[in-house]
């Protein structure tokens, strides 16, 4: 999952309060939040959202889940679903594109699923790192889930989500979902789920829509 911004980074170790996380230790719990085990739910669109979405405009939408905070971003890309899933799938090209990323790390690939760990840095929060697991086996289906890696503590005390990338009828272009739930450790940490989540969402509309662009545009030059 992707969290934007070295303010964010800062609120994550503030709230977490804790030592860097370590390979050699598991997580506290093996999941708070429910994790989807089929496919996720489909976010229906009424006629206003999708002319926000045929504007160029992207829709944001956050729902407060008990201790947890679940953020939706649904965004038009100008590339064909092939497209949008090569630039979703290249994790190790992750810290090229945030700037608050410094190192993605693909640890282990089994039966379709991909375990990254995810490194970030901020002065003066220092480091922050996850380890999630991605089902996203999007040759059978448009979509893919992820969930934190619980064999491995990190930094987040839980989160889930998913990618959606439906193609738009007679177009060569794609509507993406992105929708991520969090939790954060600690007494106040409600205070600043909904402000990372905001950053999230809004990260994952630059990056993926300006990557996926620049690839099909590439693509029709060639």
């Amino acid at each position: 999952m992707r969290l934007a911004g070295p303010v964010l980074l800062i609120i994550i170790k503030l709230v977490c309060n804790q030592a860097q996380a370590e390979t050699v230790n598991t997580h506290e719990h093996q999941g708070l939040l429910q994790p989807y085990i089929d496919e996720p739910p489909v976010v229906e669109l009424e006629q206003a959202d999708i002319s926000v979405l045929e504007s160029g405009n992207p829709l944001f939408k956050q729902i407060k889940l008990q201790d947890a905070r679940r953020g939706i971003a649904i965004f038009r890309v100008n590339a064909d679903t092939a497209t949008v899933w090569s630039v979703i799938n290249d994790f190790n090209s992750y810290p090229e594109w945030i700037d608050s990323l410094e190192k993605t790390e693909i640890y282990k690939q089994y039966n379709g699923q991909v375990y990254v760990k995810f490194t970030a840095s901020s002065w003066p929060s220092g480091t922050s790192t996850w380890y999630a697991v991605h089902d996203y086996p999007v040759s059978k289906r448009q979509w893919g889930t992820w969930r934190l890696d619980y064999d491995y503590r990190s930094d987040l005390d839980d989160s889930v989500g998913f990618w959606r990338v439906m193609p738009v009828a007679g177009t060569q272009q794609s509507d993406v979902i992105y929708s991520a739930d969090l939790k954060l450790r600690g007494f106040f940490s409600f205070l600043f789920e909904s402000t990372l989540i905001e950053g999230s969402l809004k990260d994952a509309t630059q990056w993926v829509k300006t990557q996926a662009e620049a690839r099909s545009n590439a693509a029709r030059q060639h």
